[in-house]
């Protein structure tokens, strides 16, 4: 039996360990917040009435690269946050894209506040709107990243019967923000 050297097991497990993941930037052809800080969205109701929301955050994840044996995951995302409106409501929408050398699955978040002042005393109440979507059967990597888009719909809605300000948000590639329901039913579409 040959007996295998050392060195060269060492240089195998050097090597092994040194490869590198790379990560990508948020693909640009799956945009479905097209903002950017200071823009006012507007929506209306069926009885004319009109909110303001205004961007005061835009962020998209940028390349990085980690070591093979570091248990880290690449986190792909891009989101915004508002400003509270006239109904004291802010949104703050996010969108990562997880995984490793390949990547399994799409989450939106959806975080809506309510922030009120009753006797000196803030008031917070918070909705949830999440979707998640697995992509494993698509083998999307780092290579094939900007592919992924063929496998997203444009058009994403997502509900939830359990919040208690808005219970329904659409969302549109390359639109964004298209409408939002409340809890009573009332539905507002984006002015544009």
């Amino acid at each position: 039996m040959k007996k295998i050297s050392p060195i060269i097991v060492f240089l195998s497990l050097l090597c092994i360990s040194c490869k590198e993941i790379h990560c990508p930037e948020f693909p640009a052809n799956l945009n479905y917040f097209p903002y950017e800080n200071g823009q006012e969205l507007k929506f209306k109701n069926t009885q004319g009435d009109i909110r303001n929301f205004t961007i005061i955050s835009k962020e998209n994840s940028i390349p990085e690269s980690f070591t093979s044996n570091c248990k880290c995951a690449c986190d792909v995302y891009t989101g915004f946050k508002t400003n509270p409106n006239q109904d004291n409501i802010s949104i703050e929408c996010r969108i990562n894209i997880s995984g490793r050398e390949e990547f399994s699955r799409v989450y939106i978040h959806n975080f809506i506040a309510n922030i009120s002042d009753d006797n000196d005393m803030y008031i917070y109440m918070i909705d949830f709107l999440n979707k998640e979507i697995d992509i494993r059967e698509f083998g999307i990597t780092s290579k094939n990243f900007k592919e992924i888009e063929k496998h997203l719909k444009d058009t994403i809605s997502i509900e939830s019967d359990n919040n208690q300000l808005i219970k329904k948000i659409v969302l549109v590639k390359n639109r964004g923000l298209l409408s939002y329901t409340t809890t009573d039913d009332e539905e507002w579409n984006l002015i544009e």
